[in-house]
């Protein structure tokens, strides 16, 4: 499938092709950004195009899933499976309410297959979290699973030896994720 993809963007602008295999529920980060680098663009680029192609289904998917919920329930032999699955993440979820939107941020953070952006909105919306805090967590967790991917595709030793630019760049993108997860979980302590 991969192979298809890569295949089938091969013909647009590098930049193209790994803003649009990042929004891809198979793809995501884990190969558009690893792509990006092969083709020759610059590890920040791969990141920056990377992550906001990625970001880009977030807000319609949250957005469209309750929709999509109610309109499959009334199908009457899903209704019953899907109510009873629904609320039993959800009173699991209120178990762990506390830990909701941090879980869903270490939940994307983690490169792996399975967990991503797309895979992030479905336990959101399965797990009842707040919508703002959905958003907020997942696009966190995207920033700092890209900044996970773009140092494992390229070496973090090749990364801080060889360019000045990409090194303040990066080390002031992990400033400002630093400091969003050091508000959040300020907000989320005030909150508890």
């Amino acid at each position: 499938m991969t192979d298809y993809l890569v295949d089938t963007l091969a013909g647009l602008p590098v930049t193209w092709q790994v803003f649009l295999m990042s929004m891809i529920p198979v793809t995501e980060l884990r190969v558009s950004i690893p792509i990006g680098i092969l083709l020759d663009m610059s590890p920040f680029a791969a990141f920056f195009w990377g992550v906001l192609g990625n970001l880009m289904p977030v807000i319609p998917v949250l957005t469209v899933l309750p929709f999509c919920y109610r309109w499959v329930c009334k199908i009457s032999f899903l209704e019953k499976f899907l109510t009873g699955f629904v609320a039993r993440c959800r009173k699991k979820g209120h178990q762990v309410e506390k830990y909701g939107a941090l879980g869903l941020l270490f939940f994307v953070a983690v490169p792996l297959p399975g967990t991503g952006v797309w895979t992030g909105c479905f336990v959101a919306f399965l797990m009842g979290i707040n919508f703002y805090y959905a958003v907020a967590a997942i696009f966190v967790g995207t920033i700092l699973a890209g900044i996970t991917v773009t140092l494992a595709s390229v070496g973090v030793k090749t990364v801080f030896l060889s360019n000045l630019l990409f090194r303040v760049e990066l080390l002031g993108l992990l400033l400002i994720v630093s400091i969003l997860v050091w508000w959040g979980y300020r907000w989320w302590k005030q909150q508890r």
